[in-house]
């Protein structure tokens, strides 16, 4: 197909309307499919009895459905690429004529996948007509708390062909830069399965996505003129050196760095420190980041590489005049010192020597040392690693990961921490979804059954085994 026959979208209106008719196909489908099923039951049952169990037989008479859902609507895998290829051209052609459409522009800006992309048009739909949120309360079978909203299950149903993309999708949903962190998307309901929470478009990217003549700015896009810090620790955790749960070797190194930092600023003629902390995520490389600057009482500047592009980049890497005043955390190191790396060469070597020199401390993290480049590893002051806590670790991370007013009953945490072989960042997340539920019903004890409720928020494929009764 040539340019020529390619046919742009004359507005944001144009495009929407197109997306909402995909959107169309794909419900009807799923209801005719949802219709088959109930003429099914009803030809079977031979009760009322029967047909309240009917969820449960179906499986049996259904052996063909994937495991984690039943309802699949069938797709048609030849028209399906061709839609998406025919809607991507007019999306460019759009971009060519200077038509500025809203939710690829949001895509482009955040690369969101396909699936996170229709997410969104999902959560959208009713916010345009409250015909497509009676459609997902149909579908859905069931009275949410809110209507017209579509639940995770709905979605994910959907949306996801088979087991693997339905893994996939959830995957997303939980994970640190979901459209939730970023706040594209936001929860409705604190009860229950990740399956039954709703999903809702938060008010600045509703009022973008429908805007007449959207502008080229996204929701959240900002040009600060320092790169911003981005942070999120649960208000329970106190920043210090007691926050700290690491081997004591690594946390005598750590305090090592910290009085040469103190040293090293009030003396004119001595540099910098250029150091790496290495571990995988949860490990506590940014509190360990955080730790430092508390003892110096001085503030931390942190930048995500991973989320900034080239002119962001170019911005970071321009030498800032005050760079003495704060400490600075690159994470995502890899992204500047890795094999792959972004920045030019020597705009990064220049950037090196100025942070170098600047009698500051500049710390780089990476999840393994060896993603970093031989060249570079060479070049920082030190290297710290910080590795996944054992089981006694654990045991004192679930123990410091509430505040002093909460009440236990029946836990036992060395016996959580013997089941659970999880890190620092995945306990404290746990907690604080534990807190939240807790606040949310009004309750100021911390029950076993509550704390597994967590657990399976965020780990459904974890056990946690209650203690045997007495």
């Amino acid at each position: 197909m040539g340019d020529d026959a390619i046919k742009p979208f004359v507005n944001n209106w144009a495009y929407l309307k197109t997306e909402l008719r995909w959107l169309d196909r794909l419900l009807m489908v799923a209801i005719s499919r949802q219709r088959q099923d109930a003429n099914a039951v009803n030809q079977v049952a031979q009760g009322p009895a029967d047909k309240v169990t009917s969820h449960w037989w179906k499986g049996i008479i259904h052996l063909n459905q994937p495991t984690f859902y039943d309802g699949r609507p069938p797709t048609t895998v030849k028209k399906a690429g061709s839609y998406s290829q025919n809607l991507e051209a007019r999306i460019q052609a759009s971009r060519r004529q200077g038509t500025v459409l809203a939710l690829p522009q949001l895509r482009d800006r955040y690369e969101l996948s396909r699936f996170e992309k229709n997410l969104i048009l999902l959560a959208l739909a009713p916010e345009i007509n409250r015909r497509y949120g009676r459609l997902y309360d149909y579908l859905q079978a069931e009275e949410a708390p809110w209507v017209d909203l579509p639940t995770v299950d709905l979605c994910l149903r959907l949306l996801c062909r088979d087991d693997a993309t339905w893994q996939q999708g959830r995957a997303r949903l939980v994970a640190t830069d979901s459209l939730i962190q970023r706040g594209l998307l936001e929860w409705v309901g604190t009860a229950g399965t990740l399956l039954n929470q709703q999903i809702r478009v938060t008010e600045p990217v509703v009022n973008y996505l429908l805007s007449a003549q959207p502008s080229s700015e996204v929701p959240g896009e900002s040009r600060p003129e320092e790169p911003p810090t981005l942070l999120t620790v649960p208000q329970t955790v106190a920043v210090n050196w007691s926050s700290l749960v690491l081997p004591k070797t690594v946390l005598s190194t750590l305090q090592y760095l910290s009085r040469q930092a103190r040293q090293r600023q009030k003396a004119e003629s001595a540099n910098g420190l250029m150091v790496l902390l290495t571990g995988q995520a949860g490990t506590g490389k940014a509190l360990a980041a955080m730790a430092i600057a508390a003892d110096l009482e001085q503030s931390l500047r942190i930048v995500d590489l991973a989320i900034f592009g080239a002119d962001q980049e170019a911005e970071l890497l321009t030498p800032q005049e005050t760079a003495n005043s704060h400490l600075l955390l690159l994470q995502q190191g890899d992204r500047w010192f890795g094999r792959n790396a972004t920045p030019e060469p020597t705009d990064l070597a220049h950037w090196w020597q100025a942070q170098h020199q600047s009698q500051g401390l500049t710390l780089v993290t990476a999840e393994r040392v060896e993603a970093i480049r031989p060249y570079w590893r060479q070049q920082f002051d030190a290297i710290v690693a910080l590795p996944m806590p054992n089981a006694r670790a654990r045991e004192q991370l679930w123990s410091l990961a509430w505040p002093s007013t909460m009440k236990f009953r029946g836990i036992d945490w060395r016996r959580v921490a013997k089941q659970l072989s999880l890190n620092g960042g995945q306990i404290r997340a746990i907690a604080e979804t534990a807190q939240m539920d807790l606040q949310t019903r009004k309750r100021s004890t911390l029950t076993w059954a509550a704390l597994q409720r967590a657990v399976a928020f965020h780990h459904p494929h974890l056990q946690l085994k209650p203690p045997p009764k007495s």
